[in-house]
């Protein structure tokens, strides 16, 4: 156990034993990550914000039975990712209704302002230009690429993190991804041009 997961455990125990400062540090460690996860997959930073505090509602009851096989971290994206489907559930039954005006701008509409990507196919742009398409190209893949994008490409964890949050096979996730980024590319194609490249690291 390294020395930060060990100080996270100790944190854990804590948090189990009533002391709320505990878990509050282990909300300041992880909640601008799930919130930013959310908005991308949201599309919407209200929203994000809402499953954000009940992502770590629902950490904090299931505390006693986090039995500490994956990280801390990947047990709050796995739960972040269940909500955020249930939300992509609710949205699919309410598919009648207009959809939210698409030429609003991204302040009207609740955007996020995403992190800068380190590599892959969105180093061509300036960054407000790059957060933009990058978010419009996320939002227009289907929600089972999107949320792989997310996690690999935005979020930057592993093939095993994923494979635990997804409950998938690791062959399946790096397939998954490979078609994922395949489909991203093809969105964001006529903003970047030939030399675009998908990210293939490891």
């Amino acid at each position: 156990m390294t020395p930060e997961s060990s100080d996270e455990q100790s944190l854990i125990n804590r948090a189990r034993d009533g002391d709320a400062d505990a878990y509050g540090e282990l909300v300041g460690r992880h909640q601008d990550r799930i919130y930013n996860a959310a908005c991308y997959l949201l599309d919407d930073r209200e929203e994000a914000r809402d499953i954000t505090q009940d992502v770590f509602v629902r950490a904090y009851e299931k505390l006693e039975g986090f039995r500490g096989d994956a990280k801390f971290g990947t047990w709050l994206y796995s739960i972040m990712l269940n909500m955020v489907r249930n939300v992509w559930r609710k949205r699919s039954r309410r598919s009648t209704m207009v959809r939210l005006d698409k030429e609003r701008s991204d302040e009207e509409k609740g955007k996020p302002d995403p992190p800068s990507p380190r590599d892959g196919p969105f180093e061509a742009l300036d960054h407000k230009e790059r957060a933009q398409r990058v978010r419009e190209g996320i939002e227009q893949l289907e929600d089972s690429r999107k949320e792989i994008i997310v996690l690999r490409d935005i979020e930057g964890l592993s093939y095993e993190e994923i494979s635990d949050i997804m409950e998938l096979p690791m062959g399946t996730v790096k397939s998954r991804l490979h078609r994922a980024r395949r489909r991203l590319k093809e969105k964001l194609k006529p903003i970047f041009g030939r030399d675009m490249s998908e990210k293939e690291t490891e």
